[in-house]
């Protein structure tokens, strides 16, 4: 017990010199956390390499299901997760709420982390808590690099969750909840800093979300959509449209898809 009351409080030397002395690497706390957890947790690289040397149990659950890869992934730790995986931790693993590496990562929008877990084989689609995927956390919480990351390796677009919404609702639902409590205008600076709306948005319509597709209460992404996010998703097809008229004629510009007018013709 006291090697990983010492690593919960980050007394490393002290973590050290109980490692030396044989103290058991893989006991576990009253919430069934173990010396790795707490490390993995804290983002110290040194110290996980060495509980691994000395056999650190990389499959060790919390008490809440949640492993040492999970605690890495929601800190953000990298490179733990990536040494983790290496040490065959299993990214796909669930805790009793319904989250894994991958969704904890999605959720505080660590890009770099989520590509990590990808690279380690984690289940892009894999659903959580509600059938939430990676994807609709990122979208939801406005992470456009998450959002970005995962639909470039290959996230679908068009899963619905428990409430039948798609990534493509909950960013919009969700800049429809902060306007209305905060009463901020659209798309602009909100409680969080500035909004990333707007390249969610475009990601996410460029994977060809599904428009029509309806949540539990029969609304669609544009019935929360309002401002320049309604013109946003009202747009988008013709939008469509014109690239596809752009690849044709060879004339792909940025003011071919606002004109419809290619800078070449005479």
């Amino acid at each position: 017990m006291a090697l990983v009351l010492a690593a919960s409080t980050r007394d490393w030397a002290e973590v050290e010199r109980l490692l030396k002395v044989g103290s058991d690497v893989n006991k576990q706390d009253r919430s069934g956390q173990s010396c790795l957890m707490w490390t993995a947790q804290w983002d110290n690289l040194k110290m996980v390499r060495l509980l691994l040397e000395r056999r650190a149990a990389v499959d060790l659950k919390s008490n809440h299901g949640v492993s040492a890869l999970m605690f890495a992934a929601d800190s953000n730790a990298r490179d733990i997760v990536r040494v983790l995986l290496t040490h065959k931790a299993s990214p796909d693993e669930k805790s009793r709420h319904g989250m894994n590496a991958l969704l904890l990562a999605a959720k505080n929008g660590a890009a770099q982390t989520i590509r990590v877990l990808l690279e380690g084989q984690a289940d892009i689609n894999a659903q959580g808590a509600g059938g939430m995927t990676a994807l609709m956390y990122a979208a939801a919480d406005d992470h456009a690099d998450a959002v970005q990351v995962l639909l470039d390796h290959g996230a679908d677009v068009n899963v619905q969750n428990r409430d039948r919404q798609t990534a493509l609702i909950l960013a919009t639902q969700k800049n429809a909840t902060l306007r209305a409590r905060h009463n901020f205008a659209p798309m602009v600076e909100y409680v969080n800093g500035v909004s990333h709306l707007p390249s969610v948005l475009d990601f996410l319509l460029a994977a060809q979300s599904e428009l029509e597709l309806q949540d539990r209460e029969g609304k669609k992404a544009l019935d929360y959509a309002g401002g320049k996010a309604e013109q946003l998703l009202r747009s988008w097809p013709n939008r469509v449209a014109r690239l596809a008229a752009a690849l044709e004629a060879s004339c792909f510009s940025l003011d071919f898809l606002r004109s419809g007018t290619c800078a070449q013709e005479t």
